[in-house]
């Protein structure tokens, strides 16, 4: 037997099955979405703020495993989005 079984499957999705479980067009297109509907908040005023904004709309759509593997595949998309220090 499994000595850590996981109760609830769809807490800790495979990352293999995120993107297959959402078309790669429709992650790249809410991913964007995302960002608009994160920018159009009139209370967030500071990137930082908008970071969570953007954050919390990923965990609320069930899309921030999909985003996150999009970013981690498209440097050129994280560097869009990232500010060093």
């Amino acid at each position: 037997p499994n000595p850590n079984p996981n109760p609830n499957p769809n807490l800790n999705p495979n990352p293999n099955q995120v993107l297959t479980a959402v078309e790669p067009g429709v992650v790249v297109a809410e991913f964007w979405q995302t960002i608009t509907d994160a920018r159009r908040i009139r209370e967030v005023r500071t990137g930082a703020g908008r970071g969570r904004a953007w954050l919390r709309l990923a965990l609320q759509r069930q899309l921030l495993p999909a985003f996150l593997l999009l970013l981690a595949a498209d440097q050129k998309l994280l560097e869009l989005w990232y500010e060093g220090p």
